[in-house]
């Protein structure tokens, strides 16, 4: 199945938000508000593959169309 351009900037975890922030960690984009809520509840892996990350392994990024 293949993928539009808009749901590849979208975040995988809500499907709401576009993509912000990266975990340097394994290089894989979510939203800010989803990676914040994990650090808040120290769950600190991955969503898409389960690498252990810290505070400071998240970067903001910019995505343009």
């Amino acid at each position: 199945m293949r993928t539009g351009p808009q749901e590849k900037v979208k975040c995988s975890v809500c499907k709401r938000n576009d993509k912000d922030v990266v975990i340097a960690r394994c290089f894989h984009c979510f939203c800010e508000s989803c990676i914040k809520a994990r650090l808040d509840t120290r769950q600190r892996k991955c969503p898409t593959c389960g690498e252990t990350f810290g505070k400071d392994d998240v970067q903001k990024i910019y995505l343009n169309a």
